[in-house]
C-alpha cells in the first residue's frame, strides 16, 4: 500500500469519526433542549370493588402472576424504614422503588431510586370507587437527568407502560371473574 493510499484511509477514518462525533454532540444538544421532567396520566375503570383493586395494587410481589411485563421481584431491607424492592422485567431492566406515601384504599407513591436514568421518578396510583367499579389514575412524574436518554424517550410512547399495567390489571381480574364463572360459583 502506498503512502498516498494509507493517507486516503486515514484521512477517511477521521471523517467518519468526525462525523460519529457530530451525530453524538447533536443528540446530545437535542436531549438537553427536552424537558427534564415530563408527566403521564392514564385512567381506567375496573369492574370490581375497589378493596380488591388496592390489594391487588398494594402486594407488589404477587404483580409478578399478573404484570405481563414483569419477571421477579426481590424484597430489599428497608430504606429509612420505607418498603423497599427491586423489580426485574421480562426484557432484563430492572429498577428499585421504594413506597413514598401510602394513604389506605386511596393513593400509592412508589420513586425510582438508585437509577442513573430515572432517579426521582414517581409513580403515582389513586384508587377511588366509581359507579360500576373502581376508577384508577396512574401518573408517572418522570425525572430523566441525562439527555441522550431524554432524546431516546422522546421517540417512545410515554403512556405505553402506564396503560399496560392498568390493561394487565383489568386482565387479572377479568381472568379470575371468568374462572369463578366456569366452576360453578
Amino acid at each position: 500500500m502506498s503512502q498516498l493510499q494509507k493517507y486516503k484511509h486515514v484521512k477517511l477514518f477521521l471523517k467518519i469519526i468526525i462525523i460519529i462525533i457530530i451525530l453524538l454532540l447533536a443528540g446530545y444538544l437535542a436531549g438537553y433542549f427536552l424537558p427534564k421532567d415530563t408527566t403521564i396520566r392514564k385512567e381506567k375503570i375496573i369492574n370490581k370493588p375497589s378493596f380488591f383493586v388496592w390489594a391487588a395494587i398494594i402486594n407488589h410481589f404477587e404483580e409478578t402472576s399478573w404484570r405481563t411485563d414483569l419477571d421477579t421481584t426481590e424484597n430489599l431491607e428497608d430504606k429509612d424504614g420505607l418498603p423497599f424492592w427491586k423489580e426485574k422485567y421480562v426484557n432484563g431492566d430492572s429498577l428499585f422503588l421504594v413506597t413514598t406515601a401510602e394513604v389506605y384504599n386511596r393513593l400509592i407513591v412508589r420513586e425510582v431510586v438508585n437509577s442513573d436514568i430515572y432517579e426521582g421518578t414517581m409513580f403515582i396510583i389513586n384508587v377511588s370507587s366509581v359507579e360500576g367499579g373502581t376508577k384508577i389514575t396512574y401518573i408517572e412524574e418522570r425525572n430523566i437527568n441525562k439527555p441522550i436518554y431524554r432524546l431516546i424517550y422522546y421517540f417512545k410512547d410515554p403512556s405505553e407502560k402506564l396503560q399496560k399495567y392498568l390493561d394487565d390489571l383489568e386482565n387479572k381480574f377479568e381472568k379470575e371473574a371468568e374462572e369463578e364463572n366456569s366452576s360453578g360459583w
